[in-house]
């Protein structure tokens, strides 16, 4: 059976897959927790220093690296904190103003709301950008084309909502957004673009970069993050001096230096996921044995007993083309092992195509097979282990799965599709965080229903959480650019944000913060392995057998800060956790509803 045949056979089910990437691409929240606590003096916003996370290989110069933070340039730089608007009398103070919270930050639902900030003036210097005038901030909302049948699928299985409520709720948290952040006197509004063919049509793709790029707006965003935006597409809207905000996911550091107006969004840059796994294997697995390896359903290949051999197993491209970012991958995860010593006996590459024949993956587990390899090192996709790991059992082959993060192998969800036998064997790094256990507690759903008052419970969708992150980091970078609004400011307010939580992530919370070479929000990582036995939901709510466990109460570590010590997995006494919806350290600050609003203007508009 191949993959194609597999997936008509259990297609519906494996819809589950197919979006829920979805589910982690967005900024973290959870439960009630205490505030983080910023500067109310100038320094609130100015530029990071190099002290985060030290990224090395292919094209990085790191987090805080020389691309650094925007301190010096753009809204939040300089001493005081403030900065001159178009006019050159718009001055701007962060961490003070009538809307601050206790904890210096915006007053607002999430735990990442940026610095308060107080503007002294009603002047915003007009049309300071393309799509930008003294009223408004034009953004695209780009739909992807999805057909009939794939909606159905995702309806009905809850991974993704009628069209209509989609619209609604990116307009709930436009409005929540506008009422929020400071836009300096503007509201920001959206104008749909549908996709005139499918994504992978690069002819058409290109010609709708140059369709946008003629409607002259301030930035394009995702409009429904069910359909993803190509590559093609977001590189040609970079080259036609477009913003693109959110519109790619955990590409590499080089990808994001050659496309500077292309902002990815949630999840760590491919850099970080090499580099995070080097620093790991290197310091707790390297020349040690193979303990998580599954003799007991094998006794005869005897890897427990054996020193760990590496091999790795990349995803470079898919339906017959290979894409350069995968080979990129594959030599940043390369060059961060050798800095350890670790090298990989064989490297096996694939190309997903649902079409291509079963001797493909039988080729790939042999060949690891032969090379002896104890621990496999997966950069993979969503779909494909659920034919790899069954055939790694066919062939009486149990090694240890090295989970990177990459390719939602982090999931509970996808963890439950995989060979039960192998994926036992599964243990890790994750960049996701501890999740809520009911969706209530979640700030997607709060910020809907403070922005509609007379909502009924589940009106926000049930990819809420998602639609509401592309705001949040859209509304973010406008607050932190100041009244001098254009693609410059607006990036280096981004950047200038501080590091959140100040000092680390937590549980539920991981740190948090952009710069120009890594333009991805998460900057940390949690241990993490797949426990068989434990009972509890998925991502979605499924409660059932099988459960991606983090260890030390969701403890997260920055590069440079992983241990040196055995792994804390599959042990009971390293309080191994999933979901909570009071996790260690808080989540965002407890939630009083502010005054009620409608649906139109903002902040500061007259």
């Amino acid at each position: 059976m191949n993959l194609r045949q597999f997936f008509e056979r259990y297609g519906v089910s494996l819809g589950v897959l197919a979006v829920l990437a979805l589910l982690i691409a967005i900024v973290p929240g959870n439960s009630n927790g205490t505030g983080n606590q910023v500067s109310t003096t100038g320094g609130a916003a100015a530029g990071k220093t190099a002290t985060g996370a030290a990224a090395t290989g292919e094209g990085a110069t790191g987090a805080g690296g020389t691309g650094g933070a925007a301190g010096g340039t753009g809204a939040a730089g300089g001493p005081g904190g403030s900065v001159a608007g178009a006019s050159g009398g718009n001055d701007v103070t962060f961490g003070a103003g009538p809307d601050c919270r206790p904890d210096g930050r915006q007053v607002g639902i999430s735990f990442y709301m940026p610095p308060c900030v107080q503007w002294n003036s009603t002047n915003n210097g007009g049309a300071t950008s393309d799509g930008v005038s003294a009223t408004q901030i034009k953004v695209i909302r780009w739909l992807g084309f999805q057909d009939d049948a794939t909606k159905a699928i995702l309806r009905a299985y809850k991974l993704s909502d009628e069209d209509s409520v989609i619209a609604r709720a990116y307009d709930a948290y436009r409005a929540y957004s506008n009422h929020h952040y400071q836009t300096y006197g503007r509201e920001v509004i959206y104008e749909d673009y549908a996709a005139s063919a499918v994504s992978t049509n690069d002819e058409a793709m290109i010609a709708d970069a140059a369709q946008i790029a003629d409607k002259h707006p301030f930035a394009v965003i995702v409009g429904n993050p069910a359909a993803v935006m190509p590559t093609v597409l977001a590189s040609e809207l970079n080259a036609r001096g477009v913003l693109c905000v959110g519109c790619t996911v955990s590409l590499s550091s080089a990808y994001y230096q050659e496309n500077p107006n292309v902002i990815a969004g949630g999840l760590p840059s491919a850099n970080e996921y090499c580099q995070q796994s080097a620093e790991y294997i290197g310091k707790r697995l390297a020349g040690k044995n193979a303990v998580y390896a599954g003799d007991e359903l094998n006794p005869t290949q005897g890897f427990t007993l054996k020193k760990r051999v590496f091999g790795l197993m990349y995803l470079n491209g898919a339906q017959g083309k290979v894409d350069p970012e995968g080979e990129r991958m594959r030599k940043i995860c390369e060059d961060a092992f050798a800095q350890y010593g670790v090298t990989f006996a064989v490297q096996v590459s694939y190309l997903y195509d649902p079409g291509r024949n079963q001797n493909d993956v039988t080729n790939m587990i042999t060949q690891m097979k032969d090379a002896g390899v104890t621990t496999i090192v997966p950069l993979i996709d969503p779909l494909s282990p659920i034919l790899i790991t069954p055939e790694a059992t066919r062939q009486n082959y149990y090694p240890e799965w090295f989970v990177t993060g990459t390719g939602l192998s982090d999931t509970t969800t996808a963890g439950r599709l995989y060979d039960q036998n192998q994926w036992r064997h599964a243990f890790g790094i994750t960049p996701l965080w501890v999740t809520w256990e009911n969706v209530k507690n979640s700030t997607g759903v709060k910020e809907y229903h403070d922005a509609h008052r007379d909502a009924a419970d589940g009106d926000e969708g049930v990819l809420c959480n998602i639609y509401r992150g592309v705001a949040q980091f859209l509304f973010t970078g406008i607050h932190m650019a100041g009244p001098n609004l254009t693609h410059d400011t607006w990036k280096a307010g981004l950047f200038s944000y501080p590091p959140t939580p100040e000092g680390g992530g937590r549980a539920a919370l991981p740190q948090a913060y952009a710069t120009p070479d890594l333009p991805t929000w998460i900057k940390d990582f949690a241990e993490v392995f797949y426990d068989v036995t434990a009972v509890g939901p998925d991502e979605r709510g499924d409660v059932r057998n099988g459960m991606m466990m983090k260890t030390d109460g969701g403890q997260r570590y920055q590069l440079g800060q992983w241990p040196g010590d055995d792994p804390h997995v599959k042990d009971a006494n390293h309080n191994p956790i999933a979901v909570s919806d009071n996790p260690p350290g808080g989540g965002d600050p407890p939630w009083t509803p502010g005054p009620e609003y409608g649906m139109s203007g903002c902040l500061s508009c007259a």
